[in-house]
This record gives structure tokens, C-alpha cells and sequence, in this order.
């Protein structure tokens, strides 16, 4: 056999299979739009999400938080136990954690976007998008949206969102709720044509949380 042949079939049968073990598997996320040098993927629903992917993802969200944005308000006036947490960002990290983690116990729908191809360990990740399916046929609740600092106004999270309604099945309608003083979402929210509902439909969130819709 020549030597080439022998070494192809070494990393064909030996080296590959460890090397996608580093993220997703290869079938289960497609690169399905580029903007500059910014790669967007869709992954499929209940793949398995790896280690690596969900460290980056927890990191590049909790980043991309902007702590003045809560400057102005107590615990308290948030609904956040302060028996349990004693900053906002405590509170933020633990729920970033518990909700990106349990992603693997739940049906989702991810959209991703990073600087160039899509690294091993998610290094380069800029942008996530992570949905839930409702009870009701072809209704959706984003879970959790954010593009990372340096990033940020410059179209990838509308872009994440097109790519998103997109790709959902029988899409009717999509909801999302926010906290009253994330402005920069809201503003993503309504140029995304989502519309402002009030009062909030779980009454304990009414006056701490913004709530969204779009229906299709």
C-alpha cells in the first residue's frame, strides 16, 4: 500500500474521530449564512452541546453584560432574593450556569455566530441564540440572546434572529421576556419586529420584566 494511502486511512480512522470529539458532531450544526467575516450556524434540535461549547457560551454571555445597566436598582426592586445573592452579577452567573447547563435535558433551537470558520473550543464565538419549543404547536420562547462586547451594534443579533425565524418549524409566533432595564435588547426587539405586550402574563414579573412577541 503506498504511503499516502497509509496515511490517510491512520487519520481517517484514528485521528478524526478524536478530533470531532472537541464540539458537535459534524452533521449537527451547518454554516448557513456569512456577513464579513462573521459565520452564523443553526444547530439541530437535541444535539448533544459539548463541554466546550457550553464553557464559551456561559463566558461570552455573562461578558457581554453591562453592569450599568442595573446601577439604579436594589435586588429587591429586581425580585432577586438577597438572602441567597448579594450583587446582580452573583444572581447573573448563577442563573447563566443552571440554564445553559441544562440545555442538554431540553429540546432547543441554537443559533450561533463566530469570527471565521468555527473553532474546536468555541474560542471565537460572538454571538448566541437559544429557543424553547412551547406547548402549542409552532409557538417559541427565546431563552437567552446576546452578542459579545466589541461586537455588539453591528447587525448580528438582528441578523441571529432573521436566520432563527427562519429556521423554526411551523413558526406562529415567538415570545421573549427581558428585564426593564436592558435597553439594548429592547431596542433589538423592536427593530426585529417584536411588539411590547402588557401587562407581563406571570403577574409577578409585571414592572420587572418586559415582555415580547412577533407572530408570523
Amino acid at each position: 500500500m503506498p504511503r499516502y494511502a497509509v496515511c490517510f486511512f491512520a487519520f481517517f480512522f484514528f485521528l478524526w474521530p478524536c478530533l470531532q470529539l472537541h464540539g458537535m458532531e459534524e452533521s449537527s450544526s451547518e454554516d448557513i449564512y456569512q456577513k464579513a467575516s462573521v459565520h452564523y450556524y443553526a444547530l439541530e434540535p437535541n444535539v448533544h452541546l459539548s463541554k466546550a461549547f457550553l464553557d464559551q457560551a456561559t463566558k461570552m454571555y455573562y461578558d457581554c453584560y453591562d453592569p450599568d445597566l442595573h446601577k439604579d436598582y436594589t435586588l429587591e426592586a429586581m425580585g432577586i432574593n438577597a438572602s441567597c445573592f448579594q450583587t446582580y452579577e452573583e444572581f447573573l452567573n448563577d442563573l447563566i450556569q443552571t440554564d445553559f447547563h441544562s440545555y442538554n435535558t431540553k429540546t432547543c433551537f441554537v443559533i450561533y455566530a463566530t469570527e471565521g470558520d468555527a473553532r474546536p473550543d468555541f474560542s471565537n464565538l460572538v454571538g448566541l441564540c437559544v429557543t424553547l419549543p412551547e406547548k402549542e404547536k409552532g409557538h417559541y420562547y427565546i431563552d437567552h440572546i446576546g452578542v459579545k462586547k466589541g461586537y455588539q451594534g453591528n447587525g448580528i443579533g438582528r441578523d441571529i434572529i432573521s436566520i432563527l425565524e427562519k429556521t423554526l418549524p411551523d413558526l406562529q409566533m415567538i415570545s421573549l421576556d427581558t428585564r426593564v432595564f436592558i435597553m439594548p435588547g429592547q431596542k433589538l426587539y423592536a427593530k426585529s419586529g417584536f411588539k411590547r405586550i402588557e401587562p407581563h402574563p406571570v403577574p409577578m414579573k409585571q414592572g420587572k420584566y418586559i415582555f415580547y412577541q412577533k407572530t408570523f
